[in-house]
């Protein structure tokens, strides 16, 4: 496994260790449960043949390190650099996706969306295969992981970065729509439904999908007719109301019998 230390990639007792080591040696790194995986522990990954940690365990890491380098700055990497710490991001972010650690997997994923320009590469190439593979992958992994923490609106960013790279991906189509539904967004559903079912018109996931636009956007014309018509009963009903009663004159405040006209005095 490739780690970078500083990225926050591994509990904080392996990162300490990891900074100790050089090339080929090997080393158990002991740790207590707040600089392992603290209180939440770990759940188990088939995909990773991890077992789960329980919380507030202490851990032991035996580890041997077989390569230590620097890497460099992003703006100075080449296009081969750039895919090579891709496939390095894609493994820790699926270690983490695999392990339900959102955060972590989304933090990976976005650095490779952010660092891999899939145009840099010649169309046609293994390389740009390859880097397209990576970047719609980790993209709709990243997708996933800010669905399961609400981040509906960084979502519907992150689909279209992979739509923009892969137009009629059949996962990032769904996905998009899922989330324009959440979002209330009829037309932008519409759109990514129109462009599935002209590829897969029998895929019952998307009828099904297409059937759920159907009625939220009745339910919506429903509840904005409803609406209407509270607001128009609401209208008529103060057009036909009294109108307020006017003002009365206050009363005259002179004492009686005295002429409340202003007095003219005769000069002499």
């Amino acid at each position: 496994k490739m780690l970078r230390v500083g990225d926050g990639d591994a509990p904080p007792g392996l990162e300490l260790g990891l900074r100790q080591l050089q090339n080929g040696t090997k080393c158990v790194v002991r740790a207590e449960s707040r600089f392992a995986f603290g209180d939440a522990g770990r759940p188990a990954s088939a995909e990773q043949g991890t077992r789960a940690v329980p919380p507030d365990a202490d851990v032991e890491w035996r580890i041997e390190a077989h390569r230590l380098w620097y890497k460099e700055a992003d703006e100075a990497m080449t296009p081969r650099d750039q895919l090579v710490d891709a496939r390095n991001k894609k493994e820790l972010g699926n270690e983490h996706f695999h392990h339900e650690n959102w955060r972590k997997a989304a933090a990976n994923y976005q650095e490779i969306l952010k660092g891999l320009n899939v145009w840099n590469f010649d169309e046609g190439t293994d390389d740009r295969e390859e880097a397209e593979t990576i970047y719609v992958d980790c993209g709709n992994n990243l997708v996933f992981a800010l669905t399961k923490m609400d981040d509906w609106l960084k979502a519907e960013k992150a689909v279209c970065d992979v739509l923009c790279v892969a137009p009629e991906h059949k996962k990032a189509l769904y996905r998009a729509t899922q989330i324009a539904l959440h979002l209330s967004k009829w037309q932008e559903a519409h759109a990514a439904l129109t462009i599935a079912l002209d590829k897969w018109p029998r895929n019952k996931e998307f009828r099904d999908l297409y059937e759920t636009l159907r009625d939220h956007k009745r339910k919506y014309r429903d509840r904005k007719a409803k609406m209407s018509a509270k607001m128009s009963k609401e209208l008529f009903a103060i057009q036909d109301a009294d109108p307020p009663a006017l003002d009365q004159p206050e009363p005259d405040a002179s004492p009686a019998g005295d002429d409340p006209s202003p007095r003219r005095c005769a000069l002499q």
